[in-house]
């Protein structure tokens, strides 16, 4: 026995499989936002590549974890950015494997374990990479001056001799 299909079966049946795929689908908004700057800030020639000496530090002074050597400030000076505004930083770089929020130590043959560069605020407060740092007025002028510290930070228990180098990369952030 033969069946015919009707052009009603067709249609029932189309209409039955659209109304299956549209109960998986969603739907939603992507909203973004931003704002276009007057000006983009010029990192002064002396400070696009700063140089910041931590000095000799004994391994018998970074012993237990957290310990600090001395600070040492630094500074990033900025002309031409838009005038009277506020800047912050972020700092980005190869994390250390046992404090995501410190700079991991590179060198040569002969690295230093059990210590990371820690970078900080200018009043000594903590920040951690990826974070923005606090902020820093720009005069009318569109110039300004921001000021930071880094020191050798023990990740654990006792630091091991060796090169302690590091690099971090630096975002202006416009507020």
């Amino acid at each position: 026995m033969k069946y015919k299909k009707s052009p009603q079966f067709f249609m029932v049946m189309g209409l039955l499989s659209v109304g299956m795929t549209s109960a998986y689908a969603s739907s939603g908004v992507v909203n973004f936002t931003g704002s276009i700057v007057a000006d983009s800030c010029t990192v002064n020639s002396g400070t696009t590549d700063v140089q910041v000496t931590l000095g000799n530090v004994s391994a018998g002074d970074l012993q237990s974890a957290n310990d600090h050597s001395t600070h040492k400030n630094f500074s990033i000076s900025l002309t031409e950015c838009p005038a009277n505004s506020n800047v912050a930083f972020r700092f980005d770089g190869e994390q250390d494997e046992n404090n995501s929020n410190l700079l991991k130590i590179t060198g040569g043959d002969t690295v230093a374990t059990g210590v990371a560069i820690g970078l900080f605020n200018a009043d000594g407060t903590a920040l951690a990479l990826g974070d923005d740092s606090t902020t820093f007025p720009i005069d009318g002028s569109g110039s300004g001056s921001a000021n930071f510290q880094a020191a050798y930070i023990s990740t654990g228990a006792g630091a091991t001799a060796g090169e302690a180098n590091g690099v971090a990369n630096f975002t202006i952030i416009y507020d």
